[in-house]
């Protein structure tokens, strides 16, 4: 059986590839972010939102990942982008509550910048079946 969890403290540098990833995938809000750290089962859920805000200002703060506005979720989709939040409100948005969450708008997600795409080309092999065991509990995801 595959586990998809660990009582292991979190690897930061890890979990910044997993939220690059989960923006490549085109994440619907922020929430996901948060869902991606229930892997770590010791971890608080103030705790995994703490970790998860601290990893998206640092992406940002890279030029990996842009955070974004959208008016609403139309078909399970974000279609209507309002804005790219500057840098200077993106600390406000991560401290507000509603910001997390699918059910208030306006909807905030990341976005995947071209230095992200850039970044998620993992050629070290060690840190590619890092990140496959972690996401897919297993090395290599087919097999």
């Amino acid at each position: 059986m595959v586990s998809l969890s660990t009582s292991d403290p979190p690897d930061y540098e890890l979990e910044k590839l997993v939220f690059l990833t989960n923006a490549w995938e085109d994440n619907e809000g922020l929430c996901y972010l948060v869902w991606e750290l229930e892997y770590y089962d010791s971890l608080s859920i103030g705790e995994k939102f703490t970790l998860a805000s601290s990893l998206v200002k640092d992406l940002i703060s890279d030029g990996l990942l842009v955070l974004v506005e959208y008016d609403n979720l139309e078909n399970l989709r974000l279609e209507k982008k309002v804005r790219t939040v500057g840098l200077a409100d993106i600390d406000g948005v991560l401290k507000e509550p509603r910001s997390w969450s699918l059910n208030q708008e306006p909807i905030f997600a990341v976005d995947l910048t071209e230095k992200g795409e850039v970044a998620l080309n993992i050629s070290d092999e060690g840190t590619h079946r890092r990140l496959m065991k972690r996401m897919f509990g297993m090395e290599k995801p087919w097999g």
